[in-house]
């Protein structure tokens, strides 16, 4: 009868190759935020129709482990969004400035300045912010340069942090 061959040494076999596939610096799915605060921050943003994902919890959090303030944080979040959905919206034909994303733009773009009026947000981390959610929806040249920039963040650009309003989804062809 055939003889089973020994398991290999796998801990050697990966040192050979240049130590473990799994990239020395994560992204971590648990964070301390105090979950009333996080649940407070999804419905801000299901006012204006956005939904916030486990991704974007995390970026809130890393954000705020940053110094960022929760307004701050919450600016990127949406900032993320919008530029997931604009290198979607490239990869699958262009449809979104035809579903009304520069006018839901302006929508958002006026609530959080007024936010920052209420002293929630910083003002210059806003503008910038928001000049860049404005170039990721215009007819800019550099609206998908600036949209994969953006998703080369390590946290950020993972995964959505946020999903745009259904209306703002193409429907998918059967």
């Amino acid at each position: 009868m055939p003889r089973r061959a020994k398991p290999r040494n796998v801990r050697g076999y990966t040192e050979e190759l240049g130590g473990s596939p799994v990239a020395a610096k994560t992204v971590p799915l648990r964070h301390d935020v105090d979950p009333a605060m996080m649940e407070n921050l999804r419905e801000a943003l299901a006012v204006i129709g956005i939904e916030m994902t486990f991704a974007g919890e995390a970026l809130i959090a890393d954000r705020m482990g940053r110094g960022a303030s929760i307004g701050e944080a919450l600016s990127q979040v949406v900032l993320f969004a919008f530029a997931h959905a604009v290198a979607e919206d490239a990869r699958a034909g262009e449809q979104l400035q035809a579903l009304g994303l520069t006018d839901y733009a302006v929508d958002v773009i006026a609530e959080f300045e007024r936010l920052r009026d209420a002293g929630e947000i910083d003002g210059d981390r806003l503008e910038e912010d928001m000049r860049r959610l404005w170039t990721l929806v215009g007819d800019s040249p550099d609206r998908l340069r600036l949209a994969e920039e953006l998703l080369q963040d390590p946290v950020g650009g993972l995964t959505p942090p946020a999903l745009l309003p259904e209306d703002l989804r193409p429907v998918e062809e059967s």
